[in-house]
Protein backbone atom coordinates (compact mmCIF):
# COMPACT_ATOMS: atom_id res chain seq x y z
CA UNK A 1 0.00 0.00 0.00
CA UNK A 2 1.10 3.58 -0.79
CA UNK A 3 1.51 6.07 1.24
CA UNK A 4 -1.25 7.87 2.79
CA UNK A 5 -1.94 11.06 0.52
CA UNK A 6 -4.26 14.29 0.56
CA UNK A 7 -4.75 16.51 -1.96
CA UNK A 8 -7.85 19.00 -2.37
CA UNK A 9 -9.93 19.53 -5.01
CA UNK A 10 -12.28 21.47 -6.60
CA UNK A 11 -14.85 22.54 -9.23
CA UNK A 12 -14.90 25.93 -10.04
CA UNK A 13 -17.66 27.64 -12.09
CA UNK A 14 -16.78 27.68 -15.78
CA UNK A 15 -17.54 31.12 -15.64
CA UNK A 16 -14.71 32.03 -14.08
CA UNK A 17 -11.00 32.60 -15.21
CA UNK A 18 -9.28 29.35 -16.35
CA UNK A 19 -6.52 30.12 -14.33
CA UNK A 20 -7.84 30.59 -11.12
CA UNK A 21 -6.38 27.26 -9.64
CA UNK A 22 -2.75 27.93 -11.11
CA UNK A 23 -1.72 29.55 -8.18
CA UNK A 24 -2.36 26.48 -5.51
CA UNK A 25 -1.75 23.09 -5.27
CA UNK A 26 -5.41 22.21 -5.85
CA UNK A 27 -6.79 20.14 -9.00
CA UNK A 28 -10.34 19.85 -10.81
CA UNK A 29 -13.05 17.51 -9.57
CA UNK A 30 -13.17 15.99 -13.54
CA UNK A 31 -9.42 16.00 -13.72
CA UNK A 32 -9.30 13.64 -10.84
CA UNK A 33 -12.18 11.51 -11.72
CA UNK A 34 -10.80 10.81 -15.05
CA UNK A 35 -6.98 10.40 -13.51
CA UNK A 36 -8.92 7.65 -11.29
CA UNK A 37 -10.94 5.81 -14.20
CA UNK A 38 -7.81 5.54 -15.78
CA UNK A 39 -5.32 4.37 -13.21
CA UNK A 40 -8.33 1.60 -12.22
CA UNK A 41 -7.19 -2.14 -12.71
CA UNK A 42 -10.12 -4.07 -11.45
CA UNK A 43 -13.59 -1.82 -9.74
CA UNK A 44 -14.66 1.48 -9.70
CA UNK A 45 -17.46 2.94 -7.46
CA UNK A 46 -18.99 6.03 -8.76
CA UNK A 47 -21.44 7.07 -5.80
CA UNK A 48 -23.45 10.09 -6.45
CA UNK A 49 -27.32 10.69 -5.15
CA UNK A 50 -28.04 12.60 -8.12
CA UNK A 51 -26.47 11.76 -11.53
CA UNK A 52 -26.91 12.35 -15.22
CA UNK A 53 -25.79 9.73 -18.24
CA UNK A 54 -24.44 12.61 -20.26
CA UNK A 55 -22.27 13.70 -17.23
CA UNK A 56 -20.31 10.23 -17.21
CA UNK A 57 -20.63 9.48 -20.88
CA UNK A 58 -19.37 12.76 -22.21
CA UNK A 59 -15.98 13.84 -23.43
CA UNK A 60 -13.29 12.87 -21.26
CA UNK A 61 -14.89 11.16 -18.69
CA UNK A 62 -16.63 8.62 -21.04
CA UNK A 63 -13.20 7.91 -22.98
CA UNK A 64 -11.67 6.85 -19.64
CA UNK A 65 -14.13 5.32 -18.11
CA UNK A 66 -14.90 3.27 -21.78
CA UNK A 67 -11.79 2.44 -22.05
CA UNK A 68 -11.48 1.29 -18.34
CA UNK A 69 -14.54 -1.28 -19.00
CA UNK A 70 -12.67 -2.13 -21.94
CA UNK A 71 -9.66 -2.93 -19.42
CA UNK A 72 -12.04 -5.55 -18.24
CA UNK A 73 -12.54 -2.90 -14.91
CA UNK A 74 -16.13 -3.94 -13.27
CA UNK A 75 -17.34 0.37 -13.27
CA UNK A 76 -19.94 -0.21 -10.37
CA UNK A 77 -22.76 3.22 -10.50
CA UNK A 78 -24.77 4.03 -6.68
CA UNK A 79 -27.58 6.45 -7.04
CA UNK A 80 -30.83 6.76 -6.11
CA UNK A 81 -33.36 5.38 -8.45
CA UNK A 82 -34.83 8.45 -9.85
CA UNK A 83 -31.49 9.05 -11.45
CA UNK A 84 -31.35 5.76 -12.50
CA UNK A 85 -34.83 6.03 -14.23
CA UNK A 86 -33.15 9.09 -16.41
CA UNK A 87 -30.69 6.70 -17.63
CA UNK A 88 -32.63 4.62 -19.13
CA UNK A 89 -34.91 7.23 -21.08
CA UNK A 90 -31.50 9.24 -22.61
CA UNK A 91 -30.20 7.51 -25.81
CA UNK A 92 -26.77 8.88 -26.89
CA UNK A 93 -26.50 9.52 -30.61
CA UNK A 94 -22.66 9.35 -31.30
CA UNK A 95 -21.77 5.57 -31.66
CA UNK A 96 -18.29 5.16 -29.44
CA UNK A 97 -16.84 2.80 -27.21
CA UNK A 98 -19.66 1.25 -25.56
CA UNK A 99 -19.79 0.99 -21.60
CA UNK A 100 -21.43 -1.49 -19.19
CA UNK A 101 -21.90 -0.65 -15.96
CA UNK A 102 -23.17 -2.19 -13.17
CA UNK A 103 -26.35 -0.07 -11.16
CA UNK A 104 -27.08 -0.49 -7.75
CA UNK A 105 -29.33 1.92 -5.03
CA UNK A 106 -29.29 2.48 -1.45
CA UNK A 107 -31.76 -0.27 -0.17
CA UNK A 108 -33.89 2.61 1.68
CA UNK A 109 -34.11 4.48 -1.63
CA UNK A 110 -35.31 0.95 -3.29
CA UNK A 111 -38.31 0.34 -0.55
CA UNK A 112 -39.14 4.22 -0.36
CA UNK A 113 -38.23 6.43 -3.52
CA UNK A 114 -38.57 9.31 -0.74
CA UNK A 115 -35.66 8.30 1.69
CA UNK A 116 -32.28 8.90 -0.04
CA UNK A 117 -30.37 6.36 1.53
CA UNK A 118 -27.13 7.96 0.87
CA UNK A 119 -26.08 11.07 0.19
CA UNK A 120 -22.46 9.92 -0.48
CA UNK A 121 -20.40 11.49 -3.11
CA UNK A 122 -17.35 9.34 -3.94
CA UNK A 123 -15.18 7.60 -6.95
CA UNK A 124 -13.18 4.51 -5.28
CA UNK A 125 -10.79 2.88 -7.16
CA UNK A 126 -9.32 -0.54 -6.59
CA UNK A 127 -9.57 0.69 -2.27
CA UNK A 128 -5.79 2.84 -3.54
CA UNK A 129 -7.59 5.90 -4.43
CA UNK A 130 -10.82 7.61 -3.85
CA UNK A 131 -12.22 10.99 -4.44
CA UNK A 132 -15.05 11.92 -1.94
CA UNK A 133 -16.20 15.19 -2.37
CA UNK A 134 -19.64 17.53 -2.50
CA UNK A 135 -20.23 17.48 -6.01
CA UNK A 136 -23.12 15.48 -7.82
CA UNK A 137 -21.64 13.81 -11.17
CA UNK A 138 -23.64 15.94 -13.12
CA UNK A 139 -23.24 18.73 -15.25
CA UNK A 140 -23.87 21.45 -12.62
CA UNK A 141 -21.35 19.61 -10.06
CA UNK A 142 -18.66 18.84 -12.66
CA UNK A 143 -18.66 22.39 -14.33
CA UNK A 144 -21.12 24.96 -12.87
CA UNK A 145 -21.06 24.89 -9.19
CA UNK A 146 -18.27 25.81 -6.69
CA UNK A 147 -17.56 22.19 -5.25
CA UNK A 148 -14.81 20.69 -3.10
CA UNK A 149 -13.55 17.62 -2.33
CA UNK A 150 -10.22 15.26 -1.48
CA UNK A 151 -8.34 12.78 -3.42
CA UNK A 152 -7.07 10.56 -0.77
CA UNK A 153 -4.97 7.61 -1.40
CA UNK A 154 -3.31 4.38 0.99
CA UNK A 155 -4.84 4.06 3.90
CA UNK A 156 -7.91 6.02 4.01
CA UNK A 157 -8.83 4.68 0.57
CA UNK A 158 -8.27 1.30 1.73
CA UNK A 159 -10.49 1.73 4.81
CA UNK A 160 -13.18 3.19 2.63
CA UNK A 161 -13.12 0.31 0.33
CA UNK A 162 -13.54 -1.87 2.94
CA UNK A 163 -17.04 -0.26 3.86
CA UNK A 164 -18.21 0.08 0.97
CA UNK A 165 -17.62 -3.65 -0.03
CA UNK A 166 -19.43 -4.76 3.32
CA UNK A 167 -22.41 -2.19 1.97
CA UNK A 168 -22.57 -4.41 -1.14
CA UNK A 169 -21.61 -7.45 1.17
CA UNK A 170 -24.60 -6.34 3.86
CA UNK A 171 -27.29 -5.93 0.91
CA UNK A 172 -27.42 -2.29 1.53
CA UNK A 173 -26.27 -1.14 -1.91
CA UNK A 174 -28.29 -2.98 -3.77
CA UNK A 175 -27.50 -4.29 -7.78
CA UNK A 176 -30.61 -3.20 -10.04
CA UNK A 177 -29.02 -4.73 -13.28
CA UNK A 178 -26.48 -3.69 -15.56
CA UNK A 179 -26.97 -0.12 -17.92
CA UNK A 180 -25.03 -0.24 -21.41
CA UNK A 181 -23.72 3.74 -22.14
CA UNK A 182 -22.37 4.53 -25.62
CA UNK A 183 -19.89 8.06 -24.82
CA UNK A 184 -20.57 11.06 -26.86
CA UNK A 185 -17.87 14.28 -27.89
Amino acid sequence: MTDTRVELVVTVPEELPRDLLVPTAMRTTLGVLVELIAESRNRVVLASPFLQLASLCRGPLGLALGTAVARGVLIDVVSMGGSMMGLDTVAPTQQRLPITVRVSQSRPNLMDSGAMGSHAKFCLVDGDAAYIGSANFTANGLTKHFELGTLVRGRPAADLWSVVSRLFAEGFFVPRGWLRIVPQE
